[in-house]
């Protein structure tokens, strides 16, 4: 009879963690489209006017030990967005495990979505003055809204301010933020439209920068010719 539960126990384990993996992804969509309702209604309140990506949210999350911004949860709700979404679990992917040290203890951090960095005015941030910036819905003629992402689930390690930064040239040449791979390889994008796509990776190279916990994202890391990174760059922005 033990033996038989125990081998029930073996059979479920696959199925229970499968179950879990898409708990996590259905959860970290439904916080992407509530990010993304309240970044739409922040445009409806304030003359069609975007929040911007580094005013979005506050703080600067790392690995480093004492940086209380890995743990403050007034910095997420006095954003841009604080006003419209209020509960401070919605800004992070469940599928998250990250800790911060303080002192002798070891928290959970309170961030893993971003903002894309084609949201704010040209010139700042990673992205050329040769490609678009957003500032005002009238801005979003190319891409399209339905092929501009706005929101994203980054990998932990590259989480620090809420900007997510794509480098646009070469195609498919950089990551200088990474996606998160957290969603049985890969994550989600919240679209200007309002629709929601889970974007899984492709690239080898990709899938092993893995999520570490404890080293931060090799941020700028070059990885010629790969169509993840060419698949982000055509729905960041487009060329004036």
């Amino acid at each position: 009879m033990i033996g038989g539960l125990v081998l029930l126990a073996l059979l479920l384990t696959p199925a229970l963690a499968r179950t879990r993996v898409v708990d996590q992804a259905f959860q970290c969509r439904n916080n992407l489209r509530q990010l993304l309702h309240g970044w739409r209604m922040f445009a409806d309140e304030n003359s069609d006017n975007l929040p911007n990506c580094f005013g979005w949210v506050q703080g600067w999350l790392s690995y480093n030990t004492n940086n209380t911004d890995n743990t403050n949860l007034n910095y997420l709700v006095r954003g841009q967005l604080g006003p419209y979404v209020k509960n401070p679990l919605i800004y992070k992917c469940p599928a998250d495990q990250s800790q911060a040290i303080e002192g002798a203890v070891k928290l959970p951090r309170v961030r893993t979505l971003s903002m894309s960095q084609a949201f704010a005015p040209s010139g700042e941030g990673y992205i050329s003055t040769a490609y678009r910036q957003y500032v005002k819905c009238a801005d979003m003629v190319a891409p399209s809204p339905a092929n501009l992402w706005v929101m994203i689930c980054e990998s932990p390690g590259g989480v620090n301010d809420g900007a997510f930064a794509v480098v646009m040239t070469p195609h498919g040449g950089k990551w200088q933020d990474g996606p998160s791979i957290l969603h049985d390889g890969g994550c989600g994008f919240a679209f200007a439209d309002g629709h929601y796509e889970m974007k899984k990776r492709t690239d080898s190279r990709t899938l092993r920068l893995n999520v570490t916990y404890t080293s931060p994202f090799p941020h700028g890391i070059t990885q010629t010719n790969n169509l993840d990174i060419q698949w982000v760059q055509d729905r960041t922005t487009a060329p004036k």
